[in-house]
C-alpha cells in the first residue's frame, strides 16, 4: 500500500495543472481508488479536462514506477509531502511540492537557514560583499540556499564551499542534468561536501523559463530568511522575495550604489515592500536573533550593568530603565516584544525608543530589532 501511495503521488506531481492541495484533497478522499474515477468526477472535483483525462489512462500508474526505478538507478532520492522526512518549513507552505527529488544528504534543514539570491550579472561589489557577509556569519554554521544560478547564486554556493558552510542547490530542471552546464563541478562539490542538490522536477526534464519561479519558491520556503544582494527592477529574486514575505519569512536587502541597476531591485524591497536593510552579516545575525553567545555574555555582567544604570541613567530616561535592564541581558528584543512588555502605546513607545537612541541608550536594528547600548558596564556605540 505505501509503494502504491507513493506512485500515486509521483503519478499526480506530473499533472503541474493540479494544485498540491487539490492532489493532496483527492488522496485524502479517495485513497489508492482515485485513479478509478471518471473524468467527470475529477473535473467536479478542480481538475482540468485535459489533466484528468490523463489521469484515467490505464498507464498511469506504470509510467509513475518506471519514474521510481529510474530515479533508483541514478541515484535519486524521492521525498513526498507526508513523510516526516519532508522539510517541515517547506511543508507548511500552501504550494509546497507533492515531491522532491534529491541527491547528496537527505533534505535536512538546520537550526539556521539562509537563502542567498541576487542578479545573474552580479557586479565586483555584489560578489564582495556576498562574501563578506558569509565570512562574518560562517561562526553561526548556518545552511546556505541558493538556485546555483550565474553571477549572486553562484557566488554564495562558492563562498559556503570556502567556508565550510553546508549549502543546497536547488534546481529547475532533473537532477540527472546541471543547469547551467558551466556550473557542473560545483553541483559535484556541493554533493562531495556532503550539501544537497533538491528539484521537484523528475529526471529526464530539462530547464524551462517557466519552471524559475517554481523553483524559487523552494528557495523561499525552505529558509527563515532570504538575503537579496543585486537585483535589477524586475529580478527573479524579486519573486523570491515577494514569495518569502507571503510564507512570513524574513526578508533582507544589500543597498548599492544608486546609478546601478544591478541595485535597483534592492532600493525598491527596501523602500517600498518592507524589506530589512543590512550592510553585513551582524546586521542579519541580529535581526534573527542568531547570536547564542550574546545572552551569557550579557548575564556576566548583570550586576555592574543595573548598578551602572542606576548611577548614570540620566532622569529624563527613568522611565525606560526597565526597557534597558531587559535588553542588556536579554539581547536584541523586537519592537513588538517590547511593547507588550511596556504596554505603552505604539506612539509613545516610538518617542522613548528615539529619545533613548539619541542618548546612546539604544542600538536600533534592521527588522525592528532594539539592542542596548550598555553592556557588562560599558557602553558599546
Amino acid at each position: 500500500m505505501e509503494e502504491i501511495r507513493q506512485l500515486l503521488f509521483l503519478r499526480l506531481s506530473q499533472e503541474t495543472s493540479v494544485p498540491p492541495r487539490l492532489a493532496l484533497q483527492l488522496l485524502e478522499q479517495f485513497g489508492p481508488d482515485w485513479s478509478g474515477l471518471s473524468i467527470d468526477t475529477l473535473v467536479e472535483l478542480g481538475v482540468s479536462r485535459p489533466a484528468a483525462t490523463r489521469l484515467t489512462l490505464p498507464t498511469g500508474l506504470q509510467d509513475a514506477t518506471l519514474l521510481l526505478r529510474q530515479c533508483e538507478e541514478l541515484g535519486i532520492g524521492i521525498m513526498t509531502i507526508e513523510e516526516d522526512a519532508y522539510p517541515q518549513a517547506l511543508r507548511h507552505c500552501e504550494d509546497a511540492p507533492l515531491v522532491l527529488y534529491w541527491r547528496g544528504q537527505p533534505p535536512r534543514l538546520k537550526e539556521r537557514n539562509l537563502a542567498v539570491v541576487g542578479t545573474r550579472r552580479a557586479t565586483a561589489y555584489g560578489r564582495k560583499l556576498t562574501s563578506q557577509i558569509l565570512e562574518e556569519l560562517a561562526a553561526l554554521q548556518p545552511l546556505i540556499i541558493s538556485g546555483m544560478a550565474y553571477g549572486i547564486d553562484i557566488c554564495a554556493h562558492r563562498k559556503a564551499l570556502d567556508l565550510g558552510l553546508t549549502t543546497w542547490g536547488i534546481l529547475a530542471q532533473g537532477l540527472d542534468r546541471v543547469y547551467p552546464g558551466a556550473h557542473r563541478e560545483f553541483a559535484y562539490k556541493i554533493l562531495e561536501s556532503g550539501g544537497t542538490l533538491l528539484s521537484e522536477f523528475p529526471p529526464g526534464v530539462p530547464s524551462r523559463a517557466f519552471h524559475f519561479p517554481r523553483r524559487n519558491r523552494i528557495v523561499a520556503g525552505l529558509s527563515d530568511a532570504v538575503l537579496v544582494i543585486e537585483s535589477g527592477p524586475e529580478g527573479g529574486s524579486l519573486i523570491t522575495a515577494g514569495i518569502a514575505a507571503s510564507y512570513n519569512r524574513e526578508v533582507f536587502a544589500l543597498p548599492g550604489p544608486v546609478d546601478r541597476g544591478q541595485s535597483a531591485g534592492c532600493h525598491s524591497l527596501i523602500r517600498e515592500h518592507g524589506a530589512a536593510l543590512v550592510t553585513g552579516g551582524r546586521d542579519l545575525a541580529l535581526a534573527m536573533n542568531w547570536i547564542p553567545e550574546a545572552k551569557s555574555r550579557r548575564k556576566t555582567g548583570t550586576q555592574a550593568m543595573v548598578e551602572s544604570i542606576q548611577t548614570l541613567l540620566p532622569p529624563s530616561l527613568e522611565d525606560m530603565k526597565d526597557v534597558l535592564l531587559w535588553l542588556a541581558r536579554e539581547g536584541p528584543q523586537h519592537v513588538e516584544q517590547v511593547q507588550q512588555r511596556t504596554r505603552w502605546s505604539p506612539a509613545f513607545l516610538a518617542t522613548r525608543i528615539l529619545a533613548a537612541e539619541l542618548s546612546g541608550w539604544i542600538l536600533t536594528r534592521p527588522g525592528g530589532y532594539l539592542e542596548s547600548a550598555f553592556r557588562e558596564g560599558k557602553m558599546i556605540f
